[in-house]
Order: structure tokens, then C-alpha cells, then sequence
């Protein structure tokens, strides 16, 4: 009896460990599933952004190309407004997957595209990191030295009151216009 009871013992801690494991294993991937949809949300609205000034992009080399510009639904003013607008440090956050990775717990993904995927994860966030600091260093020491020789910078800022950011109109205020 006291040997079977050490053995009821011994199945009984294992089954609370794996119970405590498996516990802590949701834990973490409902946090990470928590985090990648937020993330989800911030890329969304950076593609948007981005989209839209890539139509500024488009439509500025256009014209360019042409001599003049004629787009009927967009000032130059706007167009040019739409280049001033910095889409932020909104590459996503990677704490959760840091978490999973650096505590040695990816193994216990079971299913191995989303294991590949939450590996590849802090590399691509960082990679779309390093590209918003770029588009920042090209905005801070390209555009806005040429825009300010070239162009009314006021009335460039009163365009981004009134229209908001490209793509998606955030930040639209015309009352804040000078």
C-alpha cells in the first residue's frame, strides 16, 4: 500500500505538470495571438499610408514626365502635402514571439508553418523597421530640405490639415488650417 501510494504520488505530480505546461503553453500562444492581431491592425494601417502616397509617388512622376500637372480629383498642393506625412515606427511589436523563442517553447508548436512563421517573425518586423527609419531619414534630410527651398511649406501643412493622411485621412482637421 505505501508503494502504491508513492506511485499514485508520482502520477499524480506528472499529470499536474503536463496540466501546468499545457496551461502556460495557451497562455503564451493566446498572448501571441493577442499580439499579432494588433499588429495586424498597425500594418493594415501603415499599408494604407503607404498606398497612398505611392498614388502621390505615381501621380507627382507623371506629371514630371509630362511637363505639367493635371490630376482633376488632387491639387499639387495636396499631392505634394501627401509627401510630408512620416508613416511612424509602426513595424508591430515581437514580444510575445521573443518570449516563445527565447524561453526554448517553439518546439512545443505543433504545427511547423506556424512554428517557421514565429521564427521568421522578429527578423521581417525588424527588416520593415529598418525600412520606416529609412523613408524617416529620406523625409528629414531629402524632402523637407527641398520642399523648403521649392516650395510653401505653410501652405503645404495647411494641405495635410485638410486632407489627413494619404490612404486614410487620418489626422484631418481643416480647423487647424493657417
Amino acid at each position: 500500500s505505501i508503494v502504491a501510494s508513492i506511485l499514485l504520488a508520482f502520477a499524480i505530480n506528472a499529470w499536474w505538470t503536463q496540466h501546468t505546461e499545457a496551461a502556460e503553453k495557451n497562455e503564451l500562444l493566446l498572448s501571441i495571438k493577442a499580439e499579432l492581431l494588433e499588429n495586424r491592425k498597425v500594418l493594415e494601417s501603415d499599408l494604407v499610408y503607404r498606398r497612398g502616397v505611392i498614388a502621390s509617388v505615381t501621380s507627382l512622376l507623371g506629371a514630371s514626365s509630362v511637363g505639367r500637372y493635371n490630376d482633376p480629383e488632387k491639387t499639387l498642393d495636396h499631392c505634394l502635402a501627401d509627401l510630408l506625412w512620416t508613416g511612424g515606427d509602426q513595424a508591430g511589436s515581437t514580444g510575445a514571439v521573443e518570449s516563445l523563442l527565447l524561453g526554448g517553447r517553439v518546439a512545443s508548436v505543433e504545427d511547423e508553418t506556424l512554428r517557421l512563421a514565429l521564427v521568421r517573425w522578429p527578423k521581417g518586423v525588424a527588416a520593415l523597421s529598418r525600412i520606416q527609419n529609412q523613408d524617416y531619414v529620406t523625409f528629414t534630410e531629402v524632402m523637407v530640405p527641398f520642399l523648403g527651398r521649392n516650395a510653401a511649406l505653410p501652405q503645404l501643412a495647411n494641405e495635410q490639415y485638410a486632407h489627413g493622411r494619404p490612404g486614410d485621412r487620418w489626422g484631418a482637421n481643416p480647423d487647424l488650417r493657417i
